[in-house]
């Protein structure tokens, strides 16, 4: 009976003490991942706890950059593969679900270059993403994310380290 009782208390201890959201006020985040459309790609961003419980979440401010290849096309001779850059600022709204799991959604605005064969382009583009992110430890978690920006939508997926 005591090793019952020695159990659930370590047990339920266990629980309480990850109740918490991951991530605080001025504590950071970094993701890197793979992104599968448009075409593939890899991206990295970052966010930085900037208001501690804004409602019943936390507000970060970050960058985020992609880079994939987006489009085939024949120009005559052969098919070829042209590339897409997206560079931006990040307002990330996160909420926790469960002492690990969370949900989140972010607002970009930044720059879209398109790197063609004979021609770049580049515009300014809004974007919105949404996703989820759940933390095997205290320090590293996975997430997966869709959303839009300007014309092309994209999913991505990866690993994420907190500190």
């Amino acid at each position: 009976m005591k090793k019952l009782f020695v159990f659930i208390a370590v047990f339920g201890s266990m629980t309480v003490v990850h109740a918490q959201p991951l991530l605080e006020k001025g504590a950071g985040l970094i993701n890197a991942g793979i992104g599968v459309v448009p075409g593939v790609g890899g991206n990295v961003s970052y966010d930085y706890g900037l208001i501690d419980y804004w409602g019943p979440g936390l507000f970060t401010v970050g960058g985020y950059a992609s880079v994939s290849a987006y489009d085939e096309r024949y120009d005559g001779n052969s098919y070829r593969r042209d590339r897409k850059y997206f560079l931006s600022p990040r307002a990330t709204y996160r909420y926790s679900l469960k002492s690990r799991l969370e949900v989140f959604g972010s607002l970009m605005t930044g720059l879209l270059v398109k790197d063609g064969k004979f021609e770049v382009e580049a515009t300014f583009s809004v974007g919105v993403m949404g996703g989820c992110r759940f933390f095997v430890t205290d320090n590293i978690g996975f997430f997966a994310e869709g959303g839009i920006h300007l014309d092309a939508t994209c999913f991505n997926g990866g690993i994420s380290f907190a500190f």
